[in-house]
């Protein structure tokens, strides 16, 4: 005899299924299940369905079956998927060596991909439908066109047509596919920037991609830009190689002329004043590279002229809109830098490829070093620092009750003897009624300040999922959720403690194939200086859908 139970939840924003489950009535063990995802819990998709078949063998009930069914809608047009999964040759009471399961879980060997359909359909335990077969062959058939030479260059030759919008608005791009070659060209509305420093700018740039049969890539993007009022010229050389994608190891080259921040993370009303910039020349090299699986290293060494803008010509008008808006002056000087980072996750999971390494992630936090130190004497440079950093961060899944992250941060100056401003560490104050990233930093902090001591920092952000608003019909039906999160400052130098809550709700929008996040959040925050603080952000969070996760 078999039951089946009707799964419908009395509190929707406690579940995540809807469906049926049939249990044997002696037994009380699953025979099957059909459950549909609550659509509040997708993202990319707008229907998912979970089938599952258990029988028994050798007196063990297993899962034999799966099928995974799926729907996806871009505007007016309609896709439907699905995946079927049968499970054998279970085997029990094995007994393995301790370290037998290792932290890579599937290995695809190299020709996998060549298999032919005669192959598949002798280990295929589903046979294919009629309409699958016809499916199938189609698909094949298009596969084989669209792999030829013919079909490539007459797709190239469309892709590569030149336009008026490509070439006013969007810019152009160039793609051989036999090659696995595409440049990218900045579209002529990029070529002005009316409010660059010092006025008027023309620039443009253009960017090149080459990606090889072993999977290596290399990438090289020019940059030239001009100034009218100061008839000065300048530009960057950016190059990447990645040379062992199966260790993600990357050389980058970065040969650069242009201006620099004296506080990179200044507030958007800080950013523009010109005494947040001056003149750097640079060379950079950096190298990164997987020791052993989750165990990363990251090598690099900089050298830079820094020159300040006492003497360059600005835009009054523009000037004008800020206080003190005069350019920070120094003399010109070198600085050698060099930086040694390790980040290790343990347990990292992962799937071998033929020509590369897929990180699945790992339930363990990462745990980070960062040094870093100028020299003086080295190529002329007057600069001598160091500074180290430790670090853990994690994300993790708490069920039904949302997706957590966190960041703790522990680390500041050792040397300062001759330390420049550009070489300080800030504190980032607070933006006007915009939300700052809350892995990154505060949202009240009254304003910047520099740190030369060790600093300790705190960060932790929760997204419910929909586990509360769902509850609610209004925001349910509006597909409104909500956050929380909070962060932890102590500056022992400035005896400067610094924390915050925040509370958060934001609606997924879609926008074609794009996803973006609209929130509005209220911060509520407590320091020894300030004492108590409130207020509200806005935030515009868009999807990245290579990551398959929120920017932010």
């Amino acid at each position: 005899k078999v039951y089946t139970i009707r799964v419908t939840p009395r509190k929707i924003g406690n579940a995540l299924f809807t469906g049926e489950i049939e249990i044997w009535d002696s037994l009380f063990t699953l025979k099957s299940v059909s459950l549909d995802v609550s659509k509040n819990s997708l993202v990319m998709y707008d229907a998912f369905r979970i089938s599952q078949d258990y029988s028994f063998i050798n007196n063990r009930r297993v899962l034999t079956t799966e099928r995974m069914e799926w729907q996806v809608k871009n505007g007016t047009s309609k896709s439907n998927g699905h995946c079927d999964v049968r499970y054998t040759n279970y085997t029990f009471d094995s007994t393995y060596a301790k370290k037998y399961f290792n932290d890579e879980v599937g290995i695809t060997l190299e020709d996998a991909y060549n298999k032919d359909t005669s192959f598949w359909a002798l280990l295929r335990p589903i046979p294919l439908t009629h309409d699958e077969r016809i499916y199938i062959n189609y698909q094949d058939s298009i596969q084989r066109l669209r792999l030829s030479k013919h079909y490539l260059d007459s797709v190239d030759s469309i892709f590569n047509k030149p336009s008026i919008s490509k070439i006013l608005l969007m810019g152009y791009s160039f793609i051989n596919r036999d090659k696995k070659i595409l440049w990218n060209f900045d579209p002529a509305i990029a070529l002005l920037d009316p409010v660059a420093i010092g006025g008027l700018r023309l620039r443009y740039s253009v960017n090149y991609f080459k990606k090889y049969e072993n999977y290596k890539t290399l990438y090289i993007s020019p940059f030239l830009n001009y100034g009218f009022r100061n008839g000065d010229v300048k530009g960057n050389l950016a190059m990447q190689f990645k040379y062992n994608p199966k260790k993600q190891s990357t050389i980058s080259i970065d040969l650069r002329k242009y201006f620099g921040f004296v506080n990179t993370f200044a507030t958007i009303r800080d950013v523009f004043n010109r005494n947040n910039f001056y003149e750097e020349n640079y060379l950079s090299i950096r190298h990164s590279h997987e020791i052993s699986n989750g165990l990363y290293m990251n090598v690099g060494l900089k050298n830079t002229l820094r020159k300040d803008l006492g003497d360059f010509k600005f835009n009054s008008d523009y000037d004008s809109a800020f206080e003190n808006n005069t350019p920070y002056t120094f003399a010109t000087h070198s600085a050698f830098e060099s930086s040694f980072a390790l980040s290790y996750t343990p347990k990292q999971l992962y799937i071998k490829e033929p020509k590369q390494k897929i990180i699945l992630g790992s339930k363990y936090p990462t745990f980070s070093l960062i040094y870093k130190q100028a020299f003086i004497g080295i190529w002329g440079s007057s600069t001598k620092y160091q500074s180290l950093d430790f670090g853990i961060n994690q994300k993790f899944n708490v069920g039904i009750f949302g997706t957590s992250e966190y960041a703790i941060n522990l680390g500041g100056f050792l040397d300062t003897s001759n330390l420049r401003i550009m070489d300080y560490r800030y504190q980032r104050g607070g933006d006007p009624f915009l939300l700052m990233p809350t892995m990154f930093g505060y949202q009240l902090i009254d304003s910047t300040f520099a740190t030369f001591q060790t600093v300790f920092e705190s960060h932790y952000q929760h997204e419910f999922n929909g586990f509360i608003t769902s509850k609610i019909p209004i925001l349910k039906q509006l597909g409104i959720k909500t956050s929380v999160g909070g962060g932890i400052l102590y500056v022992p130098e400035r005896n400067y403690q610094y924390s915050e809550i925040l509370f958060g709700a934001n609606r997924i929008l879609k926008l074609g194939r794009q996803r973006v996040k609209l929130g509005v959040y209220y911060i509520l925050a407590h320091s020894n200086t300030q004492g108590v603080s409130a207020g509200f952000k806005f935030s515009l969070n868009p999807y990245n859908i290579n990551n398959n996760t929120w920017s932010f």
